[in-house]
């Protein structure tokens, strides 16, 4: 077991249930996760159709809660701030709180999977993106949504929480970048970012700096 499964393990709530074969968490409303949103990407198993009418949509309602509150972060500089997803036909919505865009539409068709999805939530110290089934959604800058969308936004995450008007969320857990296969195939000496948004740079060797993202195929070209 890898030393960051056994911190992730200590670290989730101690009534948490966990299926170790696949690592998924059940969810539970009101109850705060520790997590490092930055640096360990979170996703979110969903069981809601998209539907025409708003009244009858389901929501993932998660709330992030900030390393430094400041007064964008909620009226009690300490509330987090809300990512809302709605199952609305015809590709579902999304609004990230004090964000100025409001609720905008998915870039992607979700209509093609079914109701059942995995979701993957990243964030930097400037964006917020959400994935679909490993199909890329939206890439957002907080820049974008105004001074209040950076001020709330820019700090790293210490926690999260579904909140009880979440009626979509099932199951959650880390994301692992992958492990295998890349494509097409890397090539010694040339620099690629893994999904993660890791950088890493292939050794004429045919290993990876650094060794935990995939391999790639051993060639006779130096590194540069």
């Amino acid at each position: 077991m890898t030393l960051l499964r056994i911190v992730f393990l200590l670290l989730l709530p101690a009534s948490t249930k966990q299926d170790h074969d696949t690592g998924w968490n059940d969810v539970e409303r009101q109850v705060p996760v520790p997590w490092d949103l930055e640096r360990v990407p979170l996703q979110v198993l969903t069981d809601a159709p998209l539907e025409p009418d708003k009244t009858k949509a389901k929501v993932v309602k998660i709330r992030f809660y900030p390393s430094s509150p400041t007064a964008a972060s909620g009226p009690a500089y300490n509330e987090g701030l809300l990512l809302l997803i709605q199952f609305r036909e015809p590709n579902g919505l999304y609004r990230l709180e004090n964000c100025s865009h409001g609720w905008k539409k998915f870039e992607a068709d979700i209509s093609q999977f079914s109701d059942t999805k995995t979701w993957t939530l990243s964030k930097t110290p400037t964006t917020f993106s959400i994935a679909c089934n490993g199909v890329e959604l939206m890439v957002y800058e907080f820049e974008d949504g105004g001074e209040k969308c950076v001020e709330g936004w820019e700090s790293d995450t210490v926690k999260f929480q579904f909140t009880k008007m979440d009626t979509a969320s099932v199951k959650f857990r880390k994301y692992d970048c992958p492990g295998t296969s890349q494509t097409p195939a890397m090539t010694a000496g040339e620099n690629y970012t893994t999904s993660c948004g890791d950088v890493i740079s292939c050794l004429a060797s045919g290993t990876l700096q650094p060794s935990e993202v995939p391999t790639c195929d051993t060639t006779t070209a130096e590194p540069h």
